[in-house]
């Protein structure tokens, strides 16, 4: 279970803490959205399985430092990653938590290309890759969405919004809170 859904999540649910019904509850909550910069320009020099091989190697450094630093990963759509601190229990820092993690991780790209380079598995193309990264914290709503054939355990409202927009202004590898 935890192979599909975040650590912390999948334990609420095996200790019956929180049931697989749908609903939602007003949180306050930091969310957080990473990006890799111009990744579409790589697909058409990559075979798509290298594609997934790159970012599952990608997406396994990044959700480690996220889990280290206490996130819930909510979703991984392709290249972007979008997670959450404080939703599951009451974290005092969890905005110093998601802030520690994007610095962290725009370090881990750092060396998450030179090691892909080295790899030699995957010819990658000159330029290396980075990732936008945004962070916001506000009111948000947690809970199960979806229907009776399948449910997701999310976080919806502006504050989610904000931090994904923000993420999009930051296209050139930075990070804005």
């Amino acid at each position: 279970l935890r192979r599909f859904l975040s650590p912390g999540i999948a334990d609420r649910l095996l200790s019956g803490e929180m049931k697989a019904e749908l609903g939602g509850t007003e949180k306050n909550g930091t969310i957080f959205y990473s990006d890799i910069v111009g990744f579409t320009r790589i697909g058409p020099h990559l075979r798509p399985e290298n594609i997934v091989t790159l970012l599952n190697h990608y997406l396994k450094v990044m959700q480690n430092i996220i889990f280290r630093r206490g996130g819930s990963v909510d979703k991984c759509a392709g290249d972007s990653i979008m997670a959450f601190w404080g939703v599951l229990d009451d974290a005092p820092d969890a905005t110093l938590n998601a802030i520690a993690a994007a610095v962290e991780m725009q370090i881990a790209m750092f060396e998450f290309n030179r090691n892909e380079t080295l790899r030699k598995e995957i010819v990658l193309p000159p330029t290396p890759m980075g990732h936008g990264i945004g962070i916001n914290t506000g009111l948000i709503c947690a809970g199960n969405i979806g229907s009776d054939h399948k449910i997701e355990f999310t976080v919806i409202g502006d504050a989610v919004n904000v931090a994904s927009r923000i993420e999009s202004l930051s296209g050139r590898g930075q990070i804005f809170i």
